[in-house]
């Protein structure tokens, strides 16, 4: 199944009950954009995803980022990619403004280091909706594709930075990566998701 954000894309994100795991994403299709997206993977690079959880982040990363339409048109998708543990500031491996084309994507996934640590999820949304969104267009659609095992374990908790992107009209969707917490995924999914009312 294929999430379908009305009047951003025709099509976006795989997902499989509002989550899907990044073991079992189908080969997207190429989307066909309505509006302009600035799409910011919000990636979990504590130390509970493991190894093959990032990796398997990364893979998923180039799959979803090959069906976009990514570039510099009026309806085009722009991406970042940002990687959070507990470190005080989450890694931009990718920024809003250079994320509009695949080969930038890959080259950074490919040097996509992973961090360990704590699940500082509510910091990592935060982040964004202060730092990487002001430097997108502006009149775009915008959305996080949170990437996590969903054991977050910060100061500030996901519900409450989600209704804070919510009240800025930022919509979250939330992907399971290795072993995730399937019932805070969903829980999330169900508040915060582009559904939610």
């Amino acid at each position: 199944e294929i999430l379908r954000v009305t009047g951003v894309q025709t099509c976006a994100l795989p997902i499989w009950d509002g989550i899907r795991p990044t073991t079992t994403c189908p080969s997207p299709s190429v989307c066909k954009a309505n509006v302009p997206l600035d799409l910011v993977f919000l990636i979990d690079s504590s130390g509970s995803i493991g190894e093959t959880g990032f990796d398997q982040t990364r893979h998923y990363l180039k799959k979803v980022a090959a069906g976009l339409p990514l570039g510099s048109s009026n309806v085009s998708t722009h991406l970042s990619i940002v990687q959070f543990s507990d470190k005080n500031i989450p890694t931009v491996d990718l920024s809003i403004s250079d994320g509009i084309a695949f080969n930038k994507v890959e080259a950074a996934v490919d040097t996509m280091e992973w961090h360990t640590g704590d699940t500082h999820t509510g910091e990592a949304i935060n982040y964004v909706l202060e730092h990487v969104f002001p430097q997108s267009r502006g009149g775009t659609a915008e959305m996080i594709a949170l990437i996590t095992d969903g054991k977050a374990n910060g100061n500030v908790t996901p519900a409450e930075a989600a209704a804070k992107a919510k009240d800025l009209g930022v919509e979250i969707i939330a992907i399971g990566v290795s072993d995730y917490d399937h019932d805070e995924l969903v829980y999330f999914w169900h508040r915060c998701g582009p559904h939610s009312s």
